[in-house]
């Protein structure tokens, strides 16, 4: 009788095992895999949502820039020359400007505008430097400012002292590059052609 008693004790044991594992087999491991490969579509499902969203992002700030460059090139002057350059450089002294040279550099032709570049060099203070970067920015035919130099005008009599203690007073010598933008146009095409005629 105790080997029947194993045997039952035994036998009770082993098909519950073999249930559990015929349940695992056929039905919670095939409900497990499904789980996971939801997950992964799921997850690069909201991957391809988020690239959508960039991409449309991506594409409504390219639009938004198109635009704001077609607003900035369609603002640009038709006819800009060295008088008006002049003229506008004046009006932005602020009267601390002690001008030494100003010359106009060859223009660079690009796809869709020409540059005047014009190599300005000055000294000034502190204040009229600040003031005249004010001025320059306050323009209607704003210009880019490009390869600035700054550097101190040391006094005839050196105290010692490098570096003056009051920045306001403190003199320097400045040179830039201020960049002119205007329409590249027939006109501009002709002109250069009058040019090399001369």
């Amino acid at each position: 009788m105790s080997r029947k008693n194993i045997r039952k004790d035994l036998l009770l044991p082993a098909i519950l095992i073999f249930v559990f594992f015929l349940y695992y087999r056929l039905f919670l491991g095939p409900v497990r895999r499904d789980i996971r490969n939801y997950d992964r579509e799921l997850s690069s499902s909201k991957k391809s949502v988020d690239m959508v969203w960039k991409r449309d992002d991506l594409a409504g700030r390219s639009l938004e820039l198109k635009t704001r460059f077609q607003e900035i090139k369609a603002g640009l002057p038709e006819d800009l020359d060295s008088y008006d350059i002049i003229v506008m450089l004046s009006e932005s002294d602020p009267g601390h400007l002690k001008k030494e040279s100003l010359i106009f550099l060859e223009p660079v032709k690009k796809k869709d505008c020409i540059v005047l570049p014009v190599r300005f060099h000055f000294s000034t203070d502190y204040s009229g430097l600040t003031q005249l970067l004010s001025s320059l920015d306050s323009l209607s035919i704003r210009p880019f400012v490009s390869d600035m130099r700054i550097s101190l005008i040391h006094p005839e009599e050196d105290n010692g002292d490098s570096i003056g203690t009051d920045e306001e007073n403190t003199s320097l010598d400045v040179e830039m590059t201020l960049n002119f933008y205007k329409k590249g146009d027939k006109t501009s095409s002709d002109d250069s052609k009058s040019g090399l005629i001369k």
